[in-house]
């Protein structure tokens, strides 16, 4: 992240001198952050079907870094950093432990605390635009745990935490949320604190939570869903929230709130006056707005469909009715049409990007996300509240990943089609192995195992090898005679 060496404040203080030279400059910070693999030649979109769906697999990966990665970047670095100041280990910080657990437990019971809630942020965007998977790149380019030497450093705590990331339950509760804390810390330093800190009543395991926080001067807690304190059917869990922001004053701990817009409900106006969060606003992105145009123009490179098509305002106009400014939607849009192009076409010259073979891919694919992408298009509050009621278990990333299966299915059946065919061709030996060769793949009902199969498969038939021994070897079948059906059976171990 972005902290600055040569700062008397900084460098003095073991709980930010272990971190400030993760990452220094922006360029590297982008660079870390971008997920752009090599785009495809007119040579690698000649390649036959299979092994471009295969090459299609990366497109969900897609990462263009824009403005607003790098500004999240920055907040994230300053809280952990100003939060670390405030809290250096020393004798005076020890000494003050009980105090200040103890004025936490007053102001929650009491719920009397007029001070601004200033260590808290809130990350606030739709699904989709990308907010939870730029914060967890960058919280991997941190430490997370943090071992110190009593001896250099006798106030450090053994092991510090530098960030810890919870989701809010559903059950909204308090509690519930104190319990996860403490699973989380216990599961970072390697005890079982569930056991030692999880039971009790409410009250104990708050406490509890509290002072573990303290104890491994945890750097910034992240609560992930937090719209989920929010229910249509009773009042929103205002003491949750209060639990949260007054460990946040008490402790000095910041913490960064992480939701839909459903939460500016919860931390804004529903949070008592003059507490309100500050806020890291992820909204769509304007058809007009020039990170959405190179974010349009980056993806567009990636066609591995046979005939590449170039991108016109018909185009660029079709893909922003379908996906409003949502970066993940553009990604899957364009994944899936691509992907279907490719199993539906009858010759390479079907296999083209149309306004018409996005607008099919949409009405098929996007299903559950239909109800959101009109709601934006709207611009229409109600329907967006309406948007926000869907049922909980709804997840985006599980919807793709389900469409993203079904059309693996078709790949694989693609791939036994291609088999069939080159048994034609084949001695009469060489048929027979195709045939097993075909059964098995038909028959492995574990997609990660087909896919690595299919990695074998394609790389033996390159290099004019055996297929089936490939598999063999590489410990996917096992080396016995075939039974009646003419397939092997796939090895336990490896599915």
């Amino acid at each position: 992240m972005i902290f600055k060496r040569n700062h008397k404040r900084f460098d003095e203080n073991p709980l930010i001198n272990r971190i400030n030279t993760v990452l220094e400059d922006i360029e590297s910070l982008l660079e870390k952050l971008e997920f752009l693999p090599p785009v495809p030649t007119e040579e690698d979109r000649q390649r036959d079907p299979a092994t471009r769906l295969m090459a299609l697999g990366e497109i969900p990966r897609l990462h263009v870094a824009l403005g607003r990665d790098l500004e999240l970047a920055v907040r994230l670095a300053e809280m952990v950093r100003e939060g670390y100041v405030d809290r250096a280990p020393n004798a005076k910080y020890w000494e003050q432990h009980q105090h200040d657990i103890e004025e936490f437990i007053r102001a929650i019971k009491t719920g009397t605390s007029t001070e601004v809630a200033d260590r808290c942020v809130g990350l606030i965007g739709v699904s989709g635009v990308g907010k939870s998977r730029t914060l967890q790149k960058l919280l991997s380019l941190l430490p997370q745990v943090i071992e110190h030497d009593r001896t250099a450093h006798p106030c450090a705590p053994l092991k510090q935490i530098v960030w810890v990331k919870v989701e809010c339950p559903h059950n909204r509760s308090p509690g519930s949320i104190a319990r996860e804390i403490i699973h989380q810390l216990g599961v970072l330093v390697g005890e079982d604190y569930d056991s030692v800190h999880g039971v009790g009543n409410n009250d104990d395991v708050i406490t509890n939570a509290a002072t573990l926080v303290r104890l491994h001067c945890v750097g910034v807690l992240i609560v992930d869903e937090i719209q989920n304190a929010i229910s249509k059917m009773v009042e929103p869990r205002k003491d949750l929230i209060n639990m949260l922001v007054e460990l946040s004053n008490k402790l000095r701990l910041p913490i960064l709130f992480v939701g839909t817009p459903k939460a500016n409900r919860l931390l804004g106006r529903e949070m008592r006056s003059g507490r309100r969060l500050t806020g890291i606003n992820w909204d769509r992105l304007s058809a007009t707005d020039e990170e959405w145009i190179e974010l349009v123009n980056t993806v567009w490179d990636y066609q591995w469909n046979a005939n590449f098509t170039e991108l016109d305002d018909a185009l660029r106009a079709k893909l922003y009715k379908l996906t409003q400014g949502v970066p993940a939607f553009l990604v899957r849009l364009f994944h899936f049409t691509q992907m279907r192009a490719i199993l539906g076409g009858k010759s390479r010259e079907d296999e083209k990007l149309t306004p018409e073979a996005f607008d099919a891919t949409f009405e098929v694919s996007f299903t559950s996300v239909k109800p959101l992408i009109r709601a934006l298009e709207s611009g229409d509050k109600v329907l967006l509240d309406r948007y926000e009621d869907l049922p909980r278990d709804f997840d985006l990333e599980e919807m793709f990943a389900a469409e993203a299966e079904r059309l693996q299915k078709e790949q694989t059946g693609l791939l036994v089609s291609q088999i069939m065919r080159a048994r034609k061709n084949a001695s009469k030996a060489a048929r027979r192995k195709m045939t097993q060769l075909a059964l098995l793949m038909a028959r492995t009902p574990d997609r990660g195992v087909a896919k690595e199969m299919e990695k074998v498969v394609r790389k033996a038939l390159d290099d004019g090898k055996d297929p089936i021994k490939a598999l063999v070897e590489a410990g996917f079948i096992k080396d016995t005679p075939e039974g009646e059906n003419g397939a092997g059976n796939v090895s336990s171990s490896a599915a």
